[in-house]
């Protein structure tokens, strides 16, 4: 009995053993036959030359990056036919950009199949990383081809093998890390053979000895999240780099610096691109933090030509500052000068400017259109309001290219309130396309009732005739405004596109208009609501929630986006595949950011 049960299980195994070899057989003939098929399709017969290209497209973002899933793409292109296959493993440029991320058998894989073309390098570090890392492991003895080095938040000892690593042809290396190499400085990376780096970005490693750095090729240099850096060292480090395009100091602190004297002179960048200096500080030796200094001495040591790219955030002193708010303002680039640059290079027919005030804080943007980066962008804390918009009025009076004018007054936290008689400075300004106000508890009952009145109320200009306010203004947004009513609103609406009496050339009915109700806005019963949309110059009545100070922000920011979003000493990371190697960009021709490092 027993024999004949291990007859029958034997038998059994066998039926098993060959329904897998079936399987197999036949799985490997449907793949042989699918890949034939492909083969004659119109796709199977393109060009070599013509594949490569769209591979590209499909693998990598037009600024050389990797594209998010790209691990599965590859994968995928491979699975269509033995010639896209063959295609896709024979050309080296398809196997260079490699990330800790990815499995192991693939990075081996990838650096075999590139043979000597330049490597692009990503590694992410983990809370739970050992001191070991099999993918560091692998590219190593790779160093000689390392071209682009991306290094997140990896442990000591994963740090110091890089920084270690003698990698004589790196372009760009970019480090957001608390593990810098010590006692060495950023001098002794990779060897200190530096003299090909072309891209440099430094964020959240706190203290940073750059004495040493020997590099004169640098397009880009972005720091930021660094403490006590010496401006005296960076000064140096702009005037062995003057074909600098992109440069970013965000949220720094110098120590104390004192003019030499005999006053140095000027850095000059004439290939600058974009600079952006933002939350800058500096710290003297009892541990006084002040704001302003720094960015004044930069603005006061270095040259750009007109169009770069300008972006400036800082709070100013209000005591014992080292400069004026009024030396501080005369330093920054005239906005004329941008408006200009961009009239005579894109031909533009008008230009987007928003000027925004709020108590002490003033921002001022240019665009090229309303859903672009900006070109020029200045937000001020601790200014008079006095100076802040004499400073606007004069930029924008001197103004030739034709723009159209975004102007916002917000109360938010700040105890200064905006009047109406600031509002209505503005009235006779043609510019004006877009008037938002964001108001709050401080404001008098009656102040929405007002500024309704006067908007529809024609008055007497320089040249005697009668205008209406704003007339060129085609959206009015009211945010948290006391005083709004129904029957105010549609009284205003009326006077406003009403015939005027006496006809004249200036005294036209304005442009029509569309009303944003925000937060107290709004909500009038069906039949005034309906009088107010019937009204001959209302376009429309629409409701919105977001803050007013977030309406004109751009799709994206035009700052960097680099370091990764996320703490490698508070947070786990966890990603999916497409996370784990998305795409943080910087276009250096527009000042846009791509860092991956991929």
């Amino acid at each position: 009995t027993n024999a004949s049960f291990e007859i029958l299980d034997l038998k059994v195994q066998c039926m098993s053993d060959f329904k897998a070899f079936f399987d197999d057989s036949v799985q490997h003939e449907v793949v042989k036959h699918v890949r034939r098929r492909n083969a004659l399709l119109p796709i199977g017969m393109l060009p070599t030359e013509l594949l490569q290209d769209i591979f590209n497209l499909l693998l990598f973002t037009p600024r050389g990056r990797r594209k998010s899933g790209f691990v599965r793409t590859i994968s995928n292109l491979r699975g269509v036919s033995w010639f896209w296959r063959e295609l896709l493993e024979r050309t080296p440029t398809f196997w260079t950009h490699i990330s800790s991320e990815d499995d192991i058998d693939f990075v081996s894989e990838a650096l075999k199949r590139s043979d000597q073309a330049p490597l692009h390098l990503k590694h992410i570090g983990k809370s739970g990383d050992g001191g070991e890392s099999p993918f560091l492991d692998e590219i190593l003895p790779y160093s000689h081809r390392w071209e682009s080095v991306t290094i997140h938040q990896p442990n000591d000892d994963v740090a110091a093998k890089y920084f270690n690593a003698s990698a004589p042809i790196i372009k760009s290396f970019l480090l957001s890390s608390a593990a810098v190499p010590q006692p060495g400085s950023l001098g002794g990376l990779f060897g200190g053979a530096l003299e090909n780096l072309e891209e440099l970005r430094v964020a959240s490693c706190e203290r940073v000895d750059w004495r040493g750095l020997s590099c004169v090729g640098l397009r880009t240099l972005d720091i930021e999240g660094e403490t006590s850096l010496d401006m005296g060292v960076m000064f140096n480090i702009l005037i062995a780099n003057p074909k600098l395009q992109i440069l970013r100091f965000e949220n720094l602190t110098f120590a104390e610096y004192v003019q030499p004297k005999p006053t140095p002179p000027p850095i000059h960048l004439h290939d600058l691109q974009e600079l952006t200096l933002k939350d800058i500080k500096y710290m003297t030796e009892d541990g006084y933090y002040g704001d302003d200094a720094p960015i004044a001495r930069i603005l006061q040591r270095i040259r750009f030509r007109p169009g770069t790219t300008f972006i400036i955030k800082e709070e100013l002193q209000t005591e014992e500052s080292l400069v004026t708010p009024e030396e501080f303002m005369s330093l920054i680039p005239s906005p004329v000068d941008a408006l200009a640059y961009l009239h005579r290079v894109d031909d533009l027919q008008s230009a987007e400017v928003q000027a925004a005030f709020e108590g002490d804080r003033l921002e001022l943007e240019i665009k090229e259109n309303p859903r672009s980066k900006p070109t020029f962008s200045v937000e001020v804390h601790g200014l008079p309001q006095t100076l802040a918009k004499n400073w606007v009025v004069g930029a924008l009076r001197e103004v030739t290219t034709p723009i159209n004018l975004r102007l916002q007054f917000r109360n938010g936290e700040s105890t200064l309130i905006f009047l109406l008689d600031e509002v209505f400075f503005f009235q006779l300004w043609e510019s004006v396309v877009d008037l938002a106000l964001a108001g709050n508890f401080q404001l008098p009952p009656d102040f929405g009732r007002s500024f309704l009145r006067l908007l529809s109320t024609r008055f007497v200009s320089g040249d005697g005739s009668l205008v209406m306010p704003f007339p060129k203004l085609q959206h009015l947004r009211l945010s948290g405004i006391s005083g709004v009513k129904a029957k105010d609103m549609l009284a205003m609406v009326r006077a406003r596109f009403a015939s005027p009496a006496i006809p004249t050339a200036h005294g036209a009915t304005p442009v029509p208009m569309t009303i944003h109700c925000g937060n107290g806005i709004g909500g009038w019963r069906n039949k005034v609501m309906d009088d107010i949309l019937a009204t001959p110059g209302v376009t429309d009545v629409r409701e919105f929630h977001e803050d007013l100070a977030d309406i004109w922000s751009s799709s994206s920011s035009s700052g960097s986006e680099w370091p990764p979003p996320y703490d490698y000493f508070f947070d786990d990371f966890i990603e999916d595949e497409d996370d784990d190697e998305e795409e943080i960009s910087s276009d250096e021709g527009n000042g846009e950011a791509e860092i991956d490092g991929m």
